[in-house]
């Protein structure tokens, strides 16, 4: 038996057997994903080598007038062809994620026992896209198993998950998603379940993770500042459904200190200090012997130039923390000199 972690009730189902009977399904699921993804790379690695080849020939052919003229329309065909293949080929792989999630879904439905009520099914499809998502990020799961490649395969699933990393984001979104409007259809059934908006909750946060802290953030996202921009504001929307749910489970079971933790994340992430201080205040009053707690609200009223709530901080710290302490003095003098 297990306890969901983002639950506030202890849930008594048998989680580990169900990950256990998906664990074939959710590898089927991941292979059939990896092979799309290795259909796109073999188009754009075939239209490449033949443009290459054209080029080569049209340069060492440049001197024969007919045969540089039929070259030259060869390579342009070539090109307009890859252009036109590409937007099919894009539009499709929409509709084949479209497909792969709803598989997994299905899947993910077969192992859960239909006498469990709704709101405990979406608990055990919670379980299985935060099992099965981390995969799709994973450079472990592309691994070459071809001997000449295997020098190389760190560079090369670098290179896949970046030049794929939309994809990946994009069906991530569609299993999320997919998972949010399953909690959305529990919820009038049940509309002051806890366990439920927590879940919901959680679920924003996960989703708010998958895209960029930054706009500048580049790692395995799209190069563009438009399409990064855009993710980012998926992300302050996802943040701020987060703490619409958490508002209301905090109100339906207040005083519960892992929903004031993920509020102050939510803020951090939005960069809202006021309202992360006052969740941290919060936490402080609810467990005020948590050192880490202290530490981080102190750092928190420096920044904002509260200093002599900072310095109390430190205060209650040298009594129970050097370290922490010294650490945070240590960071006051930081901002002091940087001023």
């Amino acid at each position: 038996m297990t306890t969901f972690y983002y639950t506030h009730n202890e849930i008594d189902i048998p989680i580990e057997g169900y990950l256990d009977d998906l664990s074939f399904p959710s590898q089927s699921c991941f292979a059939s994903f990896k092979a799309l993804v290795k259909r796109n790379a073999f188009f754009h690695l075939s239209f490449a080598s033949c443009l290459l080849f054209e080029l080569i020939v049209l340069i060492f052919t440049v001197s024969r007038t007919t045969f540089t003229a039929v070259m030259i329309a060869t390579t342009v065909v070539t090109f307009f062809s890859y252009l036109l293949m590409y937007l099919y080929l894009r539009n499709k792989q929409e509709e084949d994620l479209q497909k792969l999630c709803d598989r997994f879904m299905q899947e993910a439905e077969k192992p859960v026992p239909s006498h469990f009520e709704p709101a405990k099914q979406i608990f055990y499809l919670a379980e299985a896209a935060y099992a099965f998502v981390p995969l799709l990020n994973n450079e472990k799961s592309y691994r070459i198993s071809i001997p000449p490649f295997r020098f190389y395969q760190s560079h090369i699933v670098r290179c896949i998950l970046q030049l794929y990393s939309r994809a990946i984001l994009r069906f991530e979104e569609m299993i999320l998603l997919a998972l949010v409007r399953r909690h959305i259809e529990v919820l009038p059934q049940d509309p002051l379940n806890v366990d439920v908006h927590t879940s919901l909750a959680t679920l924003y946060i996960y989703i708010a993770k998958l895209y960029p802290q930054t706009i500048e953030s580049k790692k395995n996202l799209p190069r563009s500042r438009s399409a990064r921009e855009i993710l980012h504001r998926q992300k302050e929307k996802c943040l701020s459904l987060a703490i619409e749910e958490l508002r209301i489970v905090d109100d339906l079971s207040p005083n519960n200190p892992w929903i004031h933790m993920q509020l102050a994340f939510a803020y951090h992430a939005l960069g809202q200090s006021q309202e992360e201080v006052k969740e941290y205040e919060i936490l402080r009053s609810l467990n005020g012997d948590d050192t880490t707690i202290l530490f981080t609200l102190g750092r928190l009223y420096f920044n904002l130039g509260k200093n002599a709530k900072g310095l109390e901080i430190y205060s209650s710290l040298k009594s129970c923390d050097t370290k922490k302490a010294d650490e945070l003095m240590a960071y006051y003098h930081h901002q002091k000199l940087s001023v």
